[in-house]
Order: structure tokens, then sequence, then C-alpha cells
């Protein structure tokens, strides 16, 4: 079962349930607020009845995250091409809502930046208001996953001061930098093992399981939640397999490449480089 937020061609938007290949209208949506709050009411329940949908579908940015959370080195082949330890507990950078970008829209890569990276990854959205959660306890506030790319630029990203560490924001937080979509996988039981993979120009450069996480997504939902509320919407990352720019094939992205993400379950995400003006 998935969630699509559909973009009609009237320009509204309305929030639909894909099972077994029809399409179900749940609600209109009037703003990007409407989207988590239909997440965390489905979340609760679904409805055993909604009216079939057959019309046009364009499927917008099914989130709309007040808070992103990505850990740093969190697959154990990240961590070999990068000779980098596992860390002994989830490092966490963040983004904000200015890097969300939906399926097919374009990456804006930086004057500045040379090195600009991909990492394709799985986002894990929260479902449910949640605080000081354990580990075991932690997947009932998992409402769904869904595909995301977390670009970076390794120039600003790796521009280390000492005594303050690496430039995790500026690296990271860009315009354009989080491409998410193109729906959510709504999760049912146990978290699926998802394989993660990622083109450029068509050609793989990525290839991993989610069960190569250092840490899984319990164990990370857990450790924000000591100290971090998290409400319906927000997105915890699972990190990124080997296969990287950086520490991996050195070919970084350039004005007109396209790069695609990919998970079975939930779908592609494409998105091109396009350089600022």
């Amino acid at each position: 079962m998935d969630l699509i937020v559909n973009k009609s061609s009237k320009g509204r938007k309305n929030i639909l349930i894909s099972e077994n290949g029809k399409y179900y209208s749940y609600s209109e949506i009037t703003d990007s607020v409407d989207i988590n709050r239909a997440i965390g009411e489905l979340h609760k329940r679904v409805p055993e009845r909604m009216e079939e949908y057959s019309g046009d579908i364009i499927e917008d940015i099914p989130v709309n995250p007040k808070k992103i959370f990505l850990p740093a080195i969190n697959f154990r082949s990240h961590s070999e091409e990068n000779r980098t330890p596992s860390p002994k507990r989830p490092y966490f950078f963040t983004k904000f809502s200015n890097a969300v970008i939906g399926n097919n829209e374009n990456i804006i890569k930086p004057g500045k930046v040379k090195y600009l990276d991909y990492e394709g990854e799985i986002a894990a959205i929260i479902g449910a208001k949640i605080k000081e959660a354990s580990v075991e306890n932690a997947i009932e506030s998992i409402f769904g996953f869904t595909v995301c790319n977390d670009i970076s630029a390794r120039d600003y990203q790796n521009d280390y001061q000492d005594r303050l560490g690496k430039n995790w924001i500026l690296g990271k937080a860009s315009d354009t930098f989080l491409p998410i979509g193109p729906r959510i996988c709504m999760l049912e039981n146990d978290i699926p093992d998802f394989q993660i993979k990622t083109y450029v120009n068509y050609e793989k450069r990525q290839d991993g399981y989610v069960h190569d996480m250092i840490f899984s997504f319990p164990e990370l939902i857990a450790e924000v939640s000591q100290f971090i509320t998290l409400e319906p919407g927000d997105i915890i990352t699972s990190g990124t397999p080997s296969g990287v720019a950086m520490g991996g094939s050195g070919r970084f992205l350039e004005n007109g490449d396209t790069i695609t993400v990919g998970a079975e379950g939930i779908g592609n995400l494409t998105n091109k480089v396009v350089n600022a003006n």
C-alpha cells in the first residue's frame, strides 16, 4: 500500500492510496501542512472504504518534513570504501526544507562547488509523535519509506577546521540537495530489506541493501528521540551504501548529469544536475 501526493492537471492536489494496482482518493489538500496531517491520520487508521480514483496522476513530493536527520557512515560498505571506522553511536547531520525537491526536479549545483556527489538512500517517514522511544517500540512510529538522494558538496563538507570539525551544513544542506520521492511505501509488518540502486547517466554506481546498515531504523529513531520529539512527516534516512564518488568512483556530478535512485516497492527518483545561473 502506497501514499501518493497527486498534482492533478487542474493544479489541485490530493492524497491517493494505491493498492493492488488501483488508486483511491483519501483527501484533497490545500497546503503542505495537510500532507503531514494525513500521514498522522493514516498511520492510526486507513479507511476501509475509499472512492476509486481514475483521473490523471502526477506524483508530487510525498511529505513535508519539519525535521530531517541523516546518519553519517551508516553502511558497512560505505565505511570500508572511505576507510573510516564505524561510529560507536549514530552520528547525525541535518538538512532543511529548502533542500527538498521532488521527482524530475533539477538539482542546482552552486557556482563555487567543484565536487558534487550523490548518495542514494531510503528515508523513513515518521507517522506518530514520539519521544524517548526504545529500540523495541521505535518501529511503531514509522509510517513508511521513500527514496531520497543525499546530494553533497564534498569540497565544502570536508572543509575541516581545527576544533570545529567538518562543515556539514554548507556541504549538505544547500537548496535542492535532498530529492525525495516518488511515493511512500506504507509499513505494514516488518521493515523490508530494500535494495538501493543509484545510476548516473544510466550507469550503475551504487547497489546495496538496508541490512548493511550499521544502526537500524529503530536504533536511529530511538537515539534521536531521546533528545528531540519526532512528529508525523519528519524524516530519518538510512545512510548510503558504497559507490559514491568520494572514496569510490571518483566521478563527481557535472552539469547535465541525470541521477536515478531506485528501490523495489517504492519506485525511481530521477533528477538532473543544472549549474546555478
